[in-house]
């Protein structure tokens, strides 16, 4: 447990790679976004 208290730097970076590389898709218009309702009813 006492590891998942604090943040692990490497996986961080590893996250703002990824939310990086969905940004520019959804920009370039390569990936679509998904209304938080419609993924709500699906998943929950």
């Amino acid at each position: 447990m006492a590891s998942l208290e604090k943040p692990d730097p490497e996986m961080e970076t590893i996250w703002e790679q990824e939310a990086i590389r969905r940004y520019d898709a959804y920009k370039q218009k390569r990936a679509k976004a998904k209304d938080l309702q419609e993924v709500l009813k699906k998943y929950v």
